[in-house]
């Protein structure tokens, strides 16, 4: 006969089992309150009101509109130097001379040959008007003479050239020789700019091509040096990119009157393409994953569709009827739909 099974052999099994579903239960129940109840610290703000410009910057130097380097057009010593740097001078005054004596004894040498010339010109053409001589004599005579003429004037020229002159009129910047050096034509004398007519030229990115050639007159444009800003104007556009830098060149002018710009100065050139004034504006901030835009209602997030009217360099217009909603600018980038958050630092 079987001996008698004890009942805590099966009751066993069932409490494990009863057990393992009511701690299942606990967990779950537990973990559903906790997501519940999870809430989300944000910052927002509210659209302002506010001008916005799509705007490109570059870095640029200052030119004087004209600037030369003045060279002598003949060699010999410099004897006199009739400006220094800072000086203010027209067109045509002289800035300097080369000692003179060389070509003044060149100058007389050719009066006398030329003289000589002329003498035995004449001579010979009488001869030949008394049948006393060719025609072949004559024509020679009439060449020396033209020959010595051209001498002559050459001569003088040189002389002329020993007084060496500004081109254009302007400020003397850089001073390369002094008096007693050897002067050449391969050897300047002194750099004369006009600093009362400044310009620059930037180099624009590519990019940046068609609008500067479609709207340039509509385009502000400032020069920025030290903190100080001066107005500017667009006087070309070059008509081509350079394949190596992939930018283009546009020259400026700076228009205010009385500036401390000189040239060779450092200056950031700052091109205004577009401008919006006074709209209701948000800061590029507001944008979450996918440039998503979410904004806060009695304390639950809601993701909005915001039209963008306008795109500035820091903020972008939106449309007047989203002038009271409260814009989360901070913490937006893990929220859900619907989903329950903590205001911090309301800007009302």
């Amino acid at each position: 006969m079987s001996p008698r099974r004890s009942p805590l052999r099966f009751l066993l099994p069932l409490v494990i089992v009863g057990a393992a579903g009511a701690y299942w239960y606990v967990l779950s129940t537990t973990e559903r309150a906790a997501e519940g109840d999870h809430v989300s610290s944000v910052r927002v703000a509210y659209a302002a009101r506010a001008d916005v410009g799509r705007r490109v910057s570059v870095k640029a130097h200052v030119e004087a509109a004209e600037m030369v380097t003045v060279l002598p057009l003949v060699s010999g010593s410099v004897d006199l130097l009739t400006v220094d740097v800072g000086d203010r001078i027209a067109e045509g005054d002289v800035v300097a001379r080369i000692d003179p004596e060389r070509y003044q004894l060149q100058l007389a040498q050719a009066d006398a040959a030329l003289r000589a010339a002329e003498r035995t010109f004449t001579r010979t053409r009488q001869l030949f008007e008394a049948d006393a001589t060719t025609i072949q004599n004559v024509d020679e005579a009439r060449a020396n003479f033209e020959a010595a003429q051209s001498q002559r004037d050459l001569a003088r020229l040189y002389l002329e050239y020993a007084n060496v002159t500004s081109p254009i009129g302007g400020t003397v910047l850089a001073r390369h020789a002094t008096r007693g050096d050897l002067a050449s034509p391969e050897r300047p004398i002194v750099t004369i700019g006009t600093i009362e007519s400044l310009t620059v030229r930037a180099s624009v990115p590519e990019d940046r091509y068609e609008q500067f050639v479609r709207g340039r007159d509509s385009i502000t444009t400032t020069v920025a040096n030290n903190g100080s800003v001066y107005a500017a104007s667009i006087q070309t556009v070059a008509p081509y990119v350079q394949a190596e830098t992939r930018t283009f060149e546009v020259e400026c002018e700076i228009v205010d009157g009385e500036t401390l710009l000189r040239p060779g100065m450092s200056v950031t050139v700052e091109f205004e393409l577009a401008r919006r004034e006074d709209v209701l504006t948000l800061p590029y901030e507001v944008r979450g994953y996918g440039d998503s835009i979410w904004h806060v209602e009695e304390g639950i997030a809601y993701k909005v569709e915001v039209p963008v009217l306008f795109e500035g360099e820091e903020r972008f217009q939106i449309p007047d009827t989203f002038g009271d909603y409260r814009f989360v600018v901070e913490g937006q980038h893990f929220l859900t739909e619907g989903q329950s958050v903590r205001v911090v630092g309301d800007p009302r």
